[in-house]
């Protein structure tokens, strides 16, 4: 300890670099790395197309990557409605339609008809 600083001065310090210390190590650990938190998939509501004179189609349990819901949703029903929006591609497999533009991703389980990407026969 320095003798020119008093005790209760040099325990301020301390105590304040500590405290310092430790909010910088709790920031540094609740902040993402990176684009990690635009990387999880969220999940969003269920979309439903009718189509005349009678039917309708729609996708469920649908999740999204690096585009938000609504957007998500608008490219679905004209999907589901027979047009993949341009620079969209598609496939499917394991019984769901992934469409993906860029890093832009969506996914879901199709319900009823409709559909903007050929299913081969399994």
């Amino acid at each position: 300890m320095n003798p020119a600083i008093p005790k209760t001065q040099s325990v301020r310090i301390a105590t304040a670099a500590v405290l310092l210390l430790a909010v910088a190590a709790a920031t540094l650990l609740a902040a993402p790395v990176g684009s990690e938190a635009a990387a999880k998939k969220r999940s969003c509501k269920d979309v439903v197309v009718q189509f005349e004179p009678e039917g309708s189609g729609g996708a469920t349990e649908i999740k999204v990557k690096h585009i938000k819901c609504k957007p998500a949703r608008k490219i679905l029903r004209k999907c589901i409605g027979g047009t993949l929006e341009n620079g969209w591609s598609g496939t499917y497999a394991n019984d769901r339609f992934h469409l993906r533009h860029k890093k832009q991703r969506i996914n879901y389980l199709p319900v009823g008809g409709g559909g903007c990407i050929p299913v081969r026969a399994a």
